[in-house]
């Protein structure tokens, strides 16, 4: 009886793994689908990330980016999401005052879409942007 390596059916096997380990690492680099990394066309982008009861929202367009702390809420809120005041947005994010409340609307409708399964609503405060469930 031969060894095992000595027949075409173990190299067959071989080829296919090593094929099927090519496929998977190109599909797993793909970038996710837009509606669920948060893109959209003109550059703006929105990612979420949860560790236990808080977490971070990252916001980032050609303009400029920056970090928001997130915790879960209670009650009716799901999620408070807190953003820079108007007095330090400029500072903070290096985008335009004009710009704030679309970006905030943006931010809040993505954590709505992603993260919620796009129910529920949200809210726009000097310092926060509450995420409700229903």
């Amino acid at each position: 009886m031969r060894p095992l390596v000595h027949t075409p059916y173990f190299w067959w096997l071989v080829g296919a793994t090593v094929l099927m380990a090519i496929i998977f690492t190109i599909l797993k680099n793909i970038r996710m689908p837009r509606s669920l990394s948060g893109f959209r066309p003109g550059g703006q982008r929105v990612s979420f990330a949860f560790s236990g009861r808080d977490g971070e929202a990252y916001y980032s367009a050609p303009e400029g980016s920056f970090r928001m702390y997130l915790e879960f809420g209670g009650g009716n809120v799901v999620v408070i999401i807190s953003v820079p005041t108007p007095q330090n947005w400029v500072a903070e994010t290096g985008i335009p005052l004009e710009r704030r409340e679309s970006v905030l609307r943006f931010i809040g409708q993505e954590a709505i879409t992603t993260q919620n399964a796009g129910r529920g609503s949200f809210g726009i405060g000097d310092d926060a942007i509450l995420i409700y469930g229903q």
